[in-house]
């Protein structure tokens, strides 16, 4: 049985999220969300081809958002869109795609500056112990499971799934769950996909389809384990959303959560601050006496 010696931290304000996993009184990991830049990464939307461009087998598409995203050829799942004539190896994308073409794409990495989001069509949906993945037949084992007695009866399990045109991929997480907790976790997913699929069907015009889970959500869904002793939230409205979150996926583990009401700030009251102030220096001292400085730009992290 896991040691339980980590603890989640969520201070939520009007302008920020911030999540601080302990692990014990140490900070073992830190994620800060602005709410007015919150990410696109697993968003899912009804997409309509601006531009095909041959010479770099890529597309623009417009998603609904300011800037049009950029859909390569790699990214194309060829068995929803299948090329407009057989040959030899692989297509150009002018084979696959049209401009003018209604498109279901997912966003992969976020706008950086001037260039607009990465796009794909190989939709994935990340639930607390799978990832759902329609129109696919990639479905396996998580490679950071490396045991190969518990790969192969993970694999047994998945065939206990009923994939019918779609697959899943177990994540490390879901190492230790019985059947029925996978099939309960590849219910929703598919319901949520149902859902998506319905609404694609009827939506003319570029926009939004799905949206992925908030920060909170997100953290606790892909890093919440058995270590976990507590989770303390200290807002009200998201402690009411993390609650609906573990009902509806874990529900013996809900007696986890804690609403934080004391009279100091969340982080304070854990003395972490200190922690996280240094986290934001430039220069970080090392045993030794030396320094590493450490430049984020555009491009790349200068150390």
């Amino acid at each position: 049985m896991a040691e339980l010696d980590h603890i989640f931290l969520i201070n939520v304000e009007d302008d920020e999220t911030r999540i601080a996993l302990l692990h014990g009184k140490k900070l073992d990991n830190l994620y800060i969300e602005q709410t007015h830049r919150s990410q696109k990464v697993g968003n899912i939307y009804c997409g309509k081809v601006v531009k095909v461009q041959p010479s770099f087998q890529a597309a623009f598409i417009d998603y609904g958002e300011e800037r049009h995203g950029f859909l390569s050829l790699s990214d194309i799942n060829f068995q929803v869109y299948k090329p407009g004539r057989e040959g030899r190896g692989r297509p150009s994308i002018s084979q696959v795609l049209k401009p003018g073409q209604k498109i279901l794409v997912q966003v992969i990495k976020d706008e950086i500056g001037h260039k607009g989001a990465s796009l794909t069509t190989n939709i994935s949906l990340a639930g607390r112990f799978l990832v759902f993945m329609p129109d696919s037949d990639r479905g396996g084992v998580s490679k950071k499971i490396e045991d190969e007695d518990q790969r192969a009866r993970l694999r047994h399990l998945l065939k206990g799934l009923g994939s019918e045109n779609s697959s899943a991929i177990i994540r490390t997480v879901g190492v230790d769950r019985s059947l029925t907790e996978l099939k309960r976790d590849y219910t929703i997913l598919r319901r949520t996909w149902n859902e998506i699929k319905d609404e694609y069907e009827e939506q003319a015009a570029p926009g939004i389809l799905y949206q992925e889970e908030d920060a909170m959500l997100r953290m606790i869904r892909d890093y919440y384990n058995e270590s976990v002793k507590e989770i303390v939230i200290d807002e009200p409205i998201a402690f009411q959303h993390a609650l609906e979150f573990f009902k509806t996926h874990m529900p013996a583990e809900q007696k986890k959560l804690q609403l934080y009401l004391g009279e100091k700030s969340l982080f304070s009251s854990y003395e972490i601050e200190g922690q996280i102030e240094v986290l934001h220096h430039h220069q970080v001292p090392l045993p030794s006496g030396g320094s590493l400085v450490i430049m984020p730009t555009e491009a790349l992290v200068a150390i």
